[in-house]
C-alpha cells in the first residue's frame, strides 16, 4: 500500500472522528442558508437539504456534483457550516 493511501486513511478517520458528534442542522432552507437573498437560498439550500455528510465519506466530491457550490459556503448558517465542514475537508484531500 502506498504511504499516501495510508496517510489519507489516517486523515479521513481523524476528520470523521472529530466531527462525529456534530448535529445535523435540519432540512429547512433557513437551517442551512443564512437568509441573505431569496435567490441564494433557493440555489444553495437544495444542495445540502437532506444530505448527511457521513453518507458521502467515500465520495466527497459526489455530494456536490453536478452543482458546484463555489462561493456558497459563506452563506451557510454557522450550524450548517460546522456540520458540512468535514465533507468539505475530505473533498480537498
Amino acid at each position: 500500500m502506498a504511504e499516501t493511501d495510508k496517510e489519507f486513511r489516517v486523515l479521513k478517520n481523524a476528520i470523521c472522528s472529530a466531527f462525529a458528534e456534530v448535529r445535523f442542522p435540519g432540512n429547512r432552507p433557513e437551517d442551512i442558508v443564512e437568509i441573505s437573498t431569496p435567490s441564494e437560498s433557493e440555489r444553495l439550500a437544495p444542495l445540502f437539504a437532506g444530505k448527511k455528510w457521513e453518507d458521502w465519506v467515500d465520495n466527497p466530491i459526489g455530494m456536490f456534483a453536478p452543482h458546484p457550490f463555489c462561493g456558497g459556503l459563506m452563506f451557510l448558517t454557522p450550524e450548517a457550516f460546522r456540520y458540512y465542514l468535514p465533507i468539505l475537508l475530505l473533498a480537498c484531500t
